[in-house]
């Protein structure tokens, strides 16, 4: 049954370059649970991804407890760009959770954004314009 369906984007990765930037590539990923009418997308953000999302200048970088106050913009920002639409009705964007995770010396930010859709799931388009 479509409404238990579970889909999982376990490597959605995006490889970014950054301009000028001192890091290696970035890698986001996106995990994404479907059941009844909600959608659950989680986002793995990498420390050195997070200024643009923040309004943060480039060169600058976000600390833990930073990035975890200013969840509600980074939030924002994937809202405004990963977009879920079922069976050609919009799913609206609801309130996002946000915890850290350690890796190899720095950190990782995990926002997970859970949408509502009108109807029982059935025909999910999603939208990613994310370019972390």
């Amino acid at each position: 049954m479509v409404a238990l369906a579970r889909i999982a984007i376990l490597s959605a990765l995006v490889l970014v370059t950054g301009v000028a930037r001192a890091h290696q590539n970035s890698v986001t990923h996106a995990q994404i649970e479907a059941e009844g009418r909600a959608l659950r997308a989680e986002f793995k953000i990498d420390a050195l991804d997070l200024n643009e999302a923040m309004g943060a200048p480039a060169a600058r970088d976000i600390s833990r407890e930073e990035a975890l106050r200013g969840s509600g913009r980074v939030a924002d920002y994937v809202r405004r760009r990963f977009r879920v639409r079922n069976a050609g009705a919009p799913c609206a964007a609801g309130e996002h959770q946000a915890r850290t995770r350690d890796r190899d010396g720095t950190f990782d930010l995990l926002v997970t954004v859970t949408y509502e859709c009108p109807h029982a799931l059935e025909d999910l388009a999603l939208r990613y314009d994310l370019f972390f």
